[in-house]
């Protein structure tokens, strides 16, 4: 079976198309600090379609959010709260056990909602093209479960399953997301090079 993997810099978007991105791919456009040269062509993609309002479609499953959120407000915890005089003094304040200051010095400081907030207004500035859709997580079988995912991680069998049922072209920087017989728009050269091998 063929796999049918687009080069992201090369792609025509069409009006009528539905995207689905991979977690990775809202992380790097959100988190400039974690860019690498690789996650240009990305930026650049979904900026050029973010900035066609209602046109096209972009998917956002729960288990993306989630994903995107938690890496996204981890990095700003260890990149930028712990690094400041704030979140220094915080630390010191506490007493807590180091294992510990994450949940319970970060969230309940006030730089957390501060940037919870940041985030949750960056990703949802493109609310007339995004739709949040349900994981329809209560649809998976037992067999889903313990046989279907078996290549793919699990998110990745979700997302992969999610964009089966709107027909979705999902658009990832994963390695490890090898499917065929779907369409898949990557800058990944590990995925492109079995585009030309099959």
């Amino acid at each position: 079976m063929p796999f049918q993997y687009k080069d992201i810099k090369v792609y025509q978007s069409r009006a009528d198309e539905i995207f689905l991105f991979d977690a990775n791919i809202w992380i790097n456009y959100h988190d400039q600090t974690t860019s690498k040269v690789n996650e240009k062509p990305y930026n650049k993609f979904l900026n050029e379609l973010l900035k066609r309002p209602n046109d096209p479609e972009v998917l956002l499953p729960g288990c993306v959010m989630s994903e995107v959120l938690n890496r996204l407000l981890k990095n700003r915890y260890f990149k930028q709260f712990t690094q400041s005089d704030e979140g220094k003094k915080a630390l010191i304040d506490n007493h807590v056990d180091e294992r510990d200051v994450y949940k319970k010095v970060y969230r309940s400081h006030l730089r957390y909602k501060v940037d919870r907030d940041a985030i949750y207004n960056s990703i949802f500035a493109y609310s007339e093209n995004l739709f949040l859709i349900s994981d329809d997580f209560d649809e998976v079988t037992l067999d889903d479960l313990t046989t279907a995912f078996t290549d793919l991680e699990f998110n990745d069998w979700t997302i992969l399953e999610l964009a089966k049922l709107d027909n979705a072209t999902i658009i990832t920087d994963d390695a490890d997301f090898k499917v065929e017989n779907y369409p898949i728009i990557t800058n990944n050269a590990s995925l492109l090079a079995l585009q030309t091998t099959s």
